[in-house]
């Protein structure tokens, strides 16, 4: 399964994202530090992750991400926002996202949640007859 990091916001606070991480070395993770990598990677279905995490700067850069929502519909999204601001964290649900959290939080917390959907996909796919893993944990390619 895919995963897309988008990081963007306090050097702490993205050093501490880096290094949980490098705890996924079992998953298949790209990191961007633009939106207009992430943008781009988001116009092509081919290349569209399952699952994005996003550490977003400011309310002007989840507007930004708010205008690309229809882009994220069925892609499982973590939202880590700077602060706990009632207008960002209005903005923020409008994403939909799966698990919320600040930067202030244990970014551990994040690992589980992404280790507990890659599970719930795995259960799904087997119930459909499907299969997007590998025996690795990571996308099938071909």
């Amino acid at each position: 399964m895919e995963i897309s990091i988008y990081l963007n916001g306090p050097y702490d606070a993205i050093h501490r994202m880096e290094q949980e991480i490098a705890t996924w070395s079992d998953l298949d993770v790209s990191i961007k530090r633009t939106t207009k990598q992430f943008f781009r990677q988001l116009q092509h279905p081919a290349l569209r992750p399952q699952i994005v995490v996003l550490m977003i700067s400011g309310i002007q850069e989840l507007k930004e991400f708010s205008e690309f929502r229809a882009l994220m519909q069925n892609i499982y999204i973590i939202l880590i926002l700077p602060n706990q601001d009632s207008s960002l964290l209005a903005l923020g649900l409008d994403l939909y996202p799966r698990f919320l959290t600040v930067v202030d939080n244990d970014f551990k917390e994040i690992t589980a949640v992404i280790r507990k959907l890659i599970t719930r996909c795995r259960v799904l796919d087997n119930r459909h007859g499907t299969s997007n893993f590998d025996s690795q944990g990571g996308t099938q390619h071909g």
